[in-house]
């Protein structure tokens, strides 16, 4: 192998070399393109989920409050607790 590269031209091999370094390039920013590709998705469904959450988290303290007005209006019998629901 070595022997047959020797043998050949300068102007061949750095066609060659040319050749080889974009090759590589090509292949180097096809992988930065499909990492890029994947972290915008990741990064909209991060949004998305966290949209989600926070929406979970309201409805969480919505029905938290509701339980505590209506434990009030248990233990008090005062119809004032259940204002807010």
């Amino acid at each position: 192998m070595k022997r047959l590269i020797e043998d050949l031209p300068i102007a061949r091999k750095l066609v060659f070399g040319i050749g080889a370094i974009l090759l590589l390039t090509l292949v180097g920013d096809a992988a930065v393109f499909v990492q890029t590709l994947r972290a915008r998705t990741i990064g909209e469904k991060n949004r998305r989920y966290s949209v989600l959450i926070g929406d979970v988290s309201e409805m969480m303290q919505a029905v938290t409050d509701q339980e505590t007005g209506y434990r009030g209006y248990l233990l008090a019998a005062d119809p004032a607790f259940l204002d807010a629901y």
